[in-house]
């Protein structure tokens, strides 16, 4: 064979035999670190892989000497959290030595695996120390968004080093300050129907409290901050029920003359003989139809602390009440057996306000509840 063209085959094989690994990926990138885990992974699985092995003898070198490498840039430079650096950086050593120690392939690939636990422990004070002193710093400026930031340098603080200095006091100093308090307010609504928003109210504010998680924020009713002394509002939600308006009642009549042949018919003849007599049915069917239109408008809005205007949304539903019935005149047998069922129908009575006032707004409460989710998401 062509010595080109041998060559040319073998460089192919082995770039469809490497491009199957991500550990193979992630050395061609660079990534070294993740490179040595994907190799150690697949060695676990399968202890055999030519190309498992090849990665991991490239790799984890490399890793180690970059991780050496950004330790030493650390410790020379002043980055704020240099210490931060230099904590990842041998816990990615350490880490690796023990997944590789763990796996006889890989042990047996590699001899040598140093671990530093030592220095580890020195290098989680001296963080600890630093994220402290960058959250005091923060929490110091006084401001709600410097807050956030303090209260996650404690918790990495506490992280590296648990109960360091005061650290557990000011986790708690910190999310009070940086926690948002957020008041629900009463509903505003058209004083012109005797409706009540209780419903639609209480459970926004059932369903908001209850999706608050891990974050940082709390939800207040319009009863619980005027009963909460000293409270520090943040936002205000406003709901108001903008309009809602209830129509005339409409009634749409339909009149269908109706005709059905040979419907048999049976008659006793002079002889006392009962026979059958074809004739024609006809009749008269009269559908009524009564509709009530309702139309409900609801706008959202988020006002700061302040009073001022953040976000606002307006969202608005129809809904048209009905009922139907039908009347006849002349033989029913004329009619159809739908017919035949309106006709034992009778017109419904017309709902109260409050029906129509959930019917326009309880739609349109999904779509308030995702709005204020995903705005308050980002907190």
């Amino acid at each position: 064979m062509n010595t080109f063209y041998k060559s040319f085959t073998i460089a192919f094989i082995s770039i469809l035999l490497f491009s199957c690994s991500s550990g193979y990926k992630a050395l061609k990138k660079g990534d070294y670190y993740k490179a040595t885990v994907e190799a150690v992974e697949k060695l676990r699985d399968n202890s055999h892989s030519e190309k498992a092995q090849y990665v991991l003898l490239k790799a984890y070198p490399l890793a180690q000497k970059a991780a050496m490498r950004e330790i030493e840039f650390a410790s020379t430079g002043n980055e704020q959290n240099k210490y931060e650096i230099i904590v990842a950086q041998y816990e990615r050593l350490n880490y690796m030595a023990e997944i590789i120690n763990n796996c006889p392939m890989a042990s047996e690939l590699v001899k040598e695996t140093p671990t530093y636990p030592s220095e580890l422990s020195k290098a989680k004070i001296n963080a600890a120390e630093e994220a402290y002193e960058m959250g005091l710093k923060a929490l110091n400026v006084g401001t709600f968004t410097n807050a956030r930031l303090a209260y996650q340098y404690f918790i990495k603080a506490n992280k590296y080093n648990y109960g360091y200095k005061d650290v557990l006091n000011l986790i708690n100093e910190s999310k009070e300050a940086a926690t948002l308090h957020v008041v629900l307010e009463q509903p505003q609504l058209n004083a012109n129907y005797q409706v009540s928003p209780t419903y639609f109210y209480d459970k926004l504010a059932s369903d908001m409290m209850n999706t608050v998680g891990a974050r940082l924020i709390r939800y207040y009713t319009f009863n619980e901050a005027g009963n909460t002394n000293q409270l520090r509002v943040n936002q205000y939600i406003s709901i108001d029920f903008r309009s809602f308006a209830i129509g005339e009642v409409t009634h749409k009549k339909q009149t269908i003359n109706m005709k059905r042949d040979s419907v048999p018919v049976y008659e006793k003849g002079r002889n006392g003989e009962t026979k059958v007599v074809y004739i024609t049915a006809k009749a008269q069917y009269i559908n009524n139809l009564n509709e009530i239109p309702a139309r409900g408008i609801i706008t959202v809005s988020i006002y700061s602390g302040t009073n001022k205007l953040v976000q606002q949304q307006t969202y608005s539903h129809d809904y048209v009440w009905s009922t139907e019935w039908g009347k006849y005149y002349g033989d029913d047998r004329a009619l159809t057996e739908q017919q035949r069922k309106m006709c034992r129908l009778d017109p419904q009575p017309y709902p109260e306000n409050q029906w129509f006032f959930d019917q326009c707004n309880n739609p349109l409460y999904t779509k308030v509840l995702t709005y204020l989710k995903s705005y308050y998401k980002k907190y």
